[in-house]
């Protein structure tokens, strides 16, 4: 039976054999965050995408509702498609600035940097690396401050969370993750992995233990009775009567674009979609796409079998992380409806994967992995550039050189695919080898 690993086992073992390039770490780490600091405070001023500054439903209006309402008034009022703590800390943000005299905008932005600077020290203070602090602090300045997504809002709990995970810690890893849950829908797609990892979960046959082990059973019943809590205290929409969170993870999961921005198959199934019906070049116009479903049920297939490659292998931080890593790249790749900015979790599980210990991979050479992961955070830079700039402003999303320039939005799609196919090649390489490693020990 594959019991879960702990990488704090090699921690004073790893401290000792790389104190020849610590300082040169510690040197290019105090750099990053260097830069990162410098980017934020460059780009504090910038207005974000429409989702920040649209006047129906931006998120300036949410501040407003929560404000004005109250955090659970104002969530009745309506969920739209995010959890109530999104709302909640935007509300809370807003009645402090006003007591301050600061403006919505500034009061939103002091906000997603309180929060990048919080998951930054997060990271510092549970793992005492300056690199991954630096790296972090840099890698979501561009998300968090120019475009003025939400994500980093739950980015502290992720970071903690992760480390949970890693170290072997239940509670930790699964408590924090599902405050991530209660911020934003998205990291909903890492609960069954998380599970997995934690259980020790091998196969069909290994249900039956891991249904009796008392701690499993605490487990759910602690999570069922926080999912109740929450559902029951933000209570019912004043409009449809609906329990509001679960009308939020309902729209959340229901977005009707084939790709919303996101360069992945379905950014590349929109192109093909529009020159077969309208024979024209480009995205598709139509929102409620009959492709949707279709590639929902694949996309939860390759889900699915990422699921079932960690099911089988031996239960290692390394296979943990590049599990998390595949699963969600397949959510991401193949799912209709997906944003631009959904790759915000990818490109933190890729930061950690950097800064994963020598000692503990397994199955890829370290060069190979490192370039998988920047490919990653790149790539999660990349896609939103392109269609909002550093800033948030409006452009034109996908072409290079105006609206008669370019168009390479499908040939960068295809990335997403490639960047997929790599990672779920380095996980089963990583359980083929760590599956070796345990024989040659037993």
């Amino acid at each position: 039976m594959h019991r879960p690993a702990s990488f704090e086992s090699v921690a004073a073992s790893t401290g000792s054999a790389q104190r020849g390039w610590l300082t040169r770490s510690k040197a290019l780490g105090v750099a990053l965050l260097a830069a990162g600091v410098l980017n934020s405070a460059f780009l504090v001023t910038a207005p974000g995408t429409f989702d920040v500054t649209d006047p129906r439903r931006g998120f300036l209006v949410w501040m407003d509702d929560v404000v004005i309402l109250g955090p659970v008034e104002g969530y009745r009022y309506n969920p739209y498609d995010y959890p109530p703590g999104t709302k909640t800390l935007l509300g809370l943000a807003g009645k402090a600035g006003d007591a301050v005299g600061l403006s919505r905008p500034n009061s939103l932005k002091l906000l997603l940097l309180g929060f990048q600077a919080l998951t930054a020290l997060v990271a510092f203070l549970l793992t005492g690396d300056i690199l991954l602090t630096g790296a972090i602090w840099l890698c979501t300045t561009t998300s968090a401050i120019g475009q003025g997504y939400l994500d980093i809002l739950y980015a502290p709990f992720l970071v903690a969370s992760l480390i949970g995970l890693l170290r072997n810690r239940p509670v930790q890893a699964w408590g924090l993750l599902l405050a991530c849950c209660a911020i934003k829908p998205q990291p909903l797609v890492l609960l069954p992995f998380y599970a997995v990892h934690l259980t020790g979960l091998e196969g069909f046959r290994d249900v039956w233990r891991v249904a009796r082990e008392s701690r499993i059973w605490g487990g759910a019943i602690w999570t069922a009775i926080a999912v109740l809590l929450l559902v029951v205290t933000f209570g019912r929409t004043h409009e449809t009567r609906q329990w509001s969170v679960v009308q939020a993870v309902q729209k959340a999961t229901a977005h009707k674009e084939i790709s919303g921005n996101a360069m992945n198959a379905g950014w590349i199934g929109s192109y093909i979609y529009q020159v077969a019906k309208h024979h024209q070049l480009g995205p598709a116009l139509e929102r409620d796409s009959t492709w949707r479903n279709p590639m929902k049920v694949v996309a939860a297939a390759i889900v699915a079998w990422i699921l079932w490659l960690q099911i089988g292998l031996p239960k290692t931080p390394h296979t943990a992380l590049l599990a998390l890593l595949g699963g969600y790249l397949a959510y991401f790749t193949f799912n209709a409806g997906v944003h631009e900015n959904h790759l915000f979790i990818a490109m933190i599980i890729a930061l950690f994967l950097i800064a994963f210990p020598d000692d503990l991979r397994r199955g890829w050479n370290r060069a190979q992995e490192i370039t998988l992961a920047i490919g990653i955070v790149v790539f999660a830079h990349l896609n939103p550039l392109l269609f909002f700039g550093w800033r948030g402003g409006d452009r034109e999303p996908t072409l290079i050189g105006g609206p008669t320039g370019l168009d390479i939005s499908v040939p960068l799609a295809t990335l997403s695919i490639v960047l997929f196919v790599a990672t779920v090649r380095c996980l089963r390489a990583s359980g083929r080898r760590a599956i070796i490693v345990a024989q040659e020990s037993a």
